[in-house]
C-alpha cells in the first residue's frame, strides 16, 4: 500500500513483467502470422521479457520487506548487465537460432548465448531462492510468516515457469508444455 516502498514497487514491476509475459506468451503459440519467422519473433519476445524476470526478481528479494534497495552499487551494475546482454542476446540469433516443427511443434533451436540466458533467468531464480532460505533462517515473528509465503510463492511460481517454458524446451526439446507457464505467476500473486 505504500507506493513509496521499493519492496511494493519491484513487486508491481514483476507483475508487470509476468502480465507482458503471459500475453507475449501466447502470441508465441498463437502468431498473428502462421510463419516460421513470425513465430520465432514472438518466442524471441518470450525470452526477452523473461531477461527482466530474474534481475527483478533478486532485487525484490533482496530487497524485501524493506523500503529502499540495499544492494551494494557494483552488483546492481554486474547485475544491469547481464540483464542487458541476455535481453539483447533475446532479440539475435544468439539465444534461439532458428525454429524446428518434429510432429508438427514448434521446438526452438538454442543458439551459442543460452548459457547467458540461463544465467539470468535460472541462476537468478537460484541465487534468489537461496537468499529467501538465508532471509527466513534470520527472520522471527511475523516477518518470518512474510518470507515464508514469499519464499513459496516464488518457489512454485518460477520453478514450474521455468521447468514448462524453458527447461523442456531446450533440454527436453518439446514445447508441449508451454502454454502452461503463464498459469503459474498467478500462485505469486
Amino acid at each position: 500500500r505504500n507506493p513509496k516502498s521499493w519492496t511494493n514497487r519491484l513487486f508491481g514491476i514483476l507483475a508487470l513483467l509476468n502480465n507482458a509475459y503471459i500475453i507475449i506468451n501466447f502470441l508465441s503459440l498463437h502468431p498473428p502470422q502462421e510463419t516460421p519467422e513470425n513465430q520465432l519473433f514472438w518466442i524471441r519476445m518470450v525470452m526477452f521479457i523473461t531477461s527482466f524476470i530474474g534481475p527483478v526478481l533478486i532485487l525484490l528479494v533482496h530487497t524485501f520487506p524493506r523500503e529502499r534497495v540495499a544492494m551494494r552499487p557494483r552488483y546492481l551494475i554486474l547485475l544491469g548487465l547481464l540483464m542487458l546482454t541476455s535481453a539483447s542476446f533475446a532479440l539475435s540469433d544468439l539465444i534461439f537460432k532458428s525454429i524446428e516443427y518434429p510432429n508438427g511443434e514448434p521446438i526452438p533451436v538454442a543458439g551459442a548465448g543460452i548459457p547467458v540466458f540461463f544465467a539470468d533467468f535460472v541462476g537468478l531464480f537460484i541465487l534468489s531462492f537461496i537468499l529467501l532460505i538465508y532471509k527466513y533462517q534470520k527472520a522471527v515473528g511475523e516477518e518470518k510468516i512474510r518470507h515464508l509465503h514469499l519464499f513459496l510463492g516464488i518457489l512454485a511460481s518460477f520453478s514450474l515457469m521455468g521447468l514448462t517454458t524453458v527447461t523442456f524446451v531446450v533440454l527436453l526439446k518439446t514445447s508441449a508444455f508451454v502454454y502452461l507457464g503463464p498459469i503459474f505467476p498467478v500462485i505469486l500473486a
